[in-house]
Order: structure tokens, then C-alpha cells, then sequence
């Protein structure tokens, strides 16, 4: 299981030499870690850390950002709190290499702005777009469940009728996008 993984990854972890800092692995040679260290990072950013995970970060003072959940076009997209409401949320980030652009930044806002005009059971809901310093970020309904990339991994191959029924939503997602002149890019 996930947790017992996770049990025996800490386990190890804890065999190995630590310097004063604690949590802190002389032996790790990540750059991370040893940013993390050198500023007396305590042991739950190093969990985070070792674990891949961004240490806790809250953008906007509204969503705290947990697990990266996929990497698209613009950037990454996170699983978050909204602090307030007690809700999970998914975050996208612009790519810090595009942040740059004005280009992009335009581009990363016409895509909040477009998204959040579509109405359809087959597509995301935008509810919130802004900024953290000068870090855009859209954020969006936490949807449940695996992603096609995820089954295909798993099932190896889907029925024809499953295939079929996938096709559909998606060919209604996109002619929602079209027909408000919209194109998906991913």
C-alpha cells in the first residue's frame, strides 16, 4: 500500500547519518534538500521535500498547494485547500520559465477568462484567477477519479464501447470550446 511505501521510505531515511539540523542527510546531493537545509528548513519541509511534494506554500493567502497532480502546456497543475472554505481545489501555475513573456502571461489570462465563460458537464469550472506577487494562477474544480493516462496504464487496453463513450464526452467538451470560438491547445 501507499502508506506502508511511504513507512518504508521514512524508515531508510532514518538509518542514514543526519547532521544537527534535524532531517537534514549529508548524504543527499539534491539541490533542494540542501537549500532547505542551509536555511534550517524544519523536518515537515524536508518530508516535503524528500517526498517531491512543494513545501507548504499559500498562494494569494487563499489555497494552500498539496500534491502536484499533471503537467500541462502552460504549466503545472496542483491539488490545494481553499483555506476558508475548507474545500479542495486544483491550482494551475504558469511555467516559471513563461513567466517572463508578456506573451505568455496574456495567453495563461485569455485561457481563465475563456474557460470560465464555458458551461458543460465535460468541462473543468474556473473559479478564481489571480495573483501571487507576479505568479499567475487559475484555479479550478477538483475533479475525482483517474486520468485516461492513468486507466490506460492500468487496463492496458479499453473496450470499444468504453473508447466510444470517451471519445463522445470529449467531442462534447470540444465542440462547447468551438462553439465559443475557442481552441484547446493541449
Amino acid at each position: 500500500s501507499a502508506s506502508s511505501a511511504s513507512r518504508g521510505r521514512s524508515s531508510r531515511r532514518s538509518a542514514r547519518p543526519t547532521s544537527a539540523l534535524s532531517g537534514c542527510d549529508p548524504s543527499r546531493d539534491t539541490r533542494l534538500h540542501d537549500l532547505a537545509c542551509s536555511v534550517g528548513a524544519g523536518p515537515r519541509i524536508l518530508a516535503a521535500v524528500h517526498e517531491g511534494a512543494p513545501p507548504p506554500r499559500v498562494l494569494a493567502g487563499k489555497y494552500r498547494l498539496g500534491q502536484r497532480l499533471a503537467q500541462g502546456g502552460m504549466g503545472p497543475v496542483w491539488r490545494a485547500e481553499h483555506l476558508q472554505l475548507k474545500v479542495p481545489v486544483a491550482v494551475k501555475l504558469m511555467s516559471p520559465k513563461m513567466l517572463g513573456s508578456e506573451a505568455f502571461r496574456a495567453r495563461f489570462e485569455r485561457e481563465a477568462r475563456a474557460a470560465a465563460q464555458l458551461k458543460s458537464r465535460h468541462v473543468v469550472t474556473v473559479h478564481d484567477y489571480g495573483f501571487d506577487g507576479e505568479e499567475p494562477f487559475i484555479v479550478m474544480e477538483l475533479l475525482d477519479g483517474e486520468d485516461l493516462s492513468m486507466r490506460l496504464r492500468r487496463e492496458k487496453r479499453l473496450a470499444p464501447e468504453v473508447v466510444a463513450h470517451t471519445i463522445g464526452q470529449i467531442a462534447r467538451a470540444l465542440d462547447r470550446a468551438h462553439g465559443a470560438g475557442l481552441v484547446h491547445r493541449d
